[in-house]
């Protein structure tokens, strides 16, 4: 009884033991046991993807999502798509991580996280309005996810538009210092600085 569990549950043993060829094997063989086990299709996704055998971690992935979704278990089915969002920049495929972003958003995935991957997209490509615009729908679907508020500070200072950088940065700095990410924090503070000296606050600034 419960054998698609207890195969995951035993994957994972293995993979945190970094037994990797051990976990994928009983991955592989939970979702042969119990083809409604969500996490045993994520396990096995996982474990190819790190192994680079992509289109395998892509159909194991795709399907982990699709359980997770149709149980209801949001959290997961989001793990899993952001899962296949970076298998898909790890192989090269730019634009098809692109085009998942968008379908993940109309399908409610990860919305917040997700929409601050596209706005990096439009902001390479030195589209700030339309990395603005994404950051902001970002913050009104997840008013957690951190990275929008930076985007959406940092697409203000190109757009020139000072007041508002400093209000989305000043917001994202005591977020960045609960999560104890102190790279983007120096980001953070990196820009709040450039915005400080360009106005000729240099009292603020230092």
């Amino acid at each position: 009884e419960n054998e698609g569990f207890a195969y995951n549950e035993l994957g994972y043993l293995y993979s945190i033991q970094e037994k990797s060829d051990m976990a994928l094997e009983i991955y592989v063989k939970g979702t042969e046991k119990d083809p409604e086990m969500a996490g045993n299709f994520y396990g096995a996704g996982v474990m190819y993807s790190n192994m680079k055998e992509y289109a395998k971690a892509e159909s194991y992935l795709v399907k982990a999502i699709t359980l997770y979704k149709k149980a209801d278990v949001d959290e997961k089915a989001d793990k899993a798509a952001r899962q296949l969002y970076f298998t898909y920049l790890d192989q090269g495929e730019r634009e098809k991580a692109r085009d998942f972003l968008s379908t993940s958003i109309s399908k409610g995935l990860d919305k917040g996280y997700f929409y601050s991957q596209l706005a990096n997209f439009y902001f390479e490509d030195k589209e700030f309005d339309n990395a603005l615009k994404n950051n902001l729908k970002g913050i009104k679907a997840d008013p957690e996810e951190a990275e929008n508020y930076f985007g959406a500070g940092v697409n203000y200072y190109y757009k020139r538009d000072f007041k508002q950088a400093l209000k989305y940065l000043e917001k994202v700095v005591p977020m960045y210092k609960k999560a104890n990410n102190l790279s983007y924090l120096g980001d953070a503070y990196a820009y709040l600085y450039k915005i400080n000296i360009e106005e000729g606050n240099k009292d603020k600034a230092d």
